[in-house]
């Protein structure tokens, strides 16, 4: 078995795991955006990659929780969307 795919079987059978996604930040006056995605706990780690040239320096800050994480970001009329992945479990 490839090792890359041995480490991911051997990483699902000790509770941990990676799940991306994307999202648009809200428009302007919103200043946090709330993002539901299962599996996500306030013990998750979560990651963003700006995926328009927009977006590329507007989260403040990302508070993970139950099945959801909050981001706290710049108003702007622009459309910004962010690319993720969260890793759950003993990390």
């Amino acid at each position: 078995m490839d090792s890359e795919v041995r480490r991911l079987f051997d990483d699902l059978l000790k509770g941990r795991g990676v799940t991306p996604g994307q999202f648009n930040l809200s428009a302007s006056p919103a200043t946090t955006t709330t993002v539901s995605s299962a599996g996500v706990s306030s013990g998750s780690v979560v990651t963003l990659i700006a995926h328009s040239n927009a977006a590329m320096s507007d989260i403040v800050r990302v508070i993970p929780s139950k099945n959801q994480f909050i981001v706290t970001h710049t108003s702007s009329t622009t459309t910004r969307t962010f690319r993720y992945v969260y890793q759950t479990g003993n990390l």
